[in-house]
């Protein structure tokens, strides 16, 4: 289970110039007020604003080494920036102001393979253990355990409309969850080699993409 909210003493977010922004892969993206926030595989986040110019900012550490471990999730909600580099037992928050400060939720020994923030402050975590758990950002405490298996949850998604979870195993096995009971509504097996997923909002269903290229858009009865 995760720990409080705590900042980061040996990291800084800093503004540098990338050269030639975007030239990295990019691992994962959010879309908030108008700007686009970009993660990519040498540890970059890049913010393109849709009438302005893009900024690139690195984690460096107090030695001033940067890291450079992509950046596999971005989330935004509520003023704050929500990431995670490469598979992780933190999750690490920045304001949007971009003021350097960063902030972890720590899941202790658990690696964190996918993770989901919906506009009401819930995150939803999968691990490589095959646990789901959901924590309360304005509370800033743990929810509840949502679901624990033995195969590795490869994305989890959260479609507020339909106060749902849906959780993505690697072998491609879709749970659909009612967050209010806690129970699952729907369960579906796939021939897919899931990597990533989102809801697909107002459908009550999620998209998942896998290791190959297919995408799969499954709505959930």
């Amino acid at each position: 289970m995760a720990s409080s909210i705590q900042v980061d003493e040996t990291l800084r977010l800093v503004r540098v110039d990338s050269g030639r922004p975007l030239s990295s892969l990019i691992c994962a993206a959010a879309v908030d007020q108008g700007a686009l926030v970009i993660g990519t595989a040498d540890g970059l986040i890049h913010v393109a604003h849709v009438d302005g110019p893009t900024h690139s900012y690195a984690l460096v550490a107090f030695d001033g080494l940067q890291r450079r471990s992509p950046i596999t999730t971005i989330r935004t909600c509520d003023g704050f920036v929500f990431f995670m580099q490469s598979p992780s037992n933190r999750i690490l928050q920045i304001d949007k102001s971009l003021n350097g400060v960063i902030q972890f939720i720590s899941f202790q020994d658990d690696t964190i393979l996918s993770f989901d923030i919906d506009s009401s402050g819930l995150l939803l975590a999968g691990d490589a253990n095959g646990s789901v758990f959901s924590w309360s950002l304005y509370a800033d405490r743990p929810v509840c355990a949502i679901h624990s298996d033995n195969e590795p949850i490869a994305a989890v998604a959260l479609e507020p409309n339909f106060q749902s979870a849906f959780i993505v195993t690697r072998s491609g096995r879709i749970i659909s969850y009612d967050v209010n009971t806690n129970q699952i509504s729907a369960s579906n097996e796939y021939k897919l080699q899931a990597t990533v997923a989102a809801a697909w909002h107002d459908h009550h269903g999620v998209v998942v993409a896998d290791a190959s290229g297919q995408v799969l858009a499954a709505v959930i009865n």
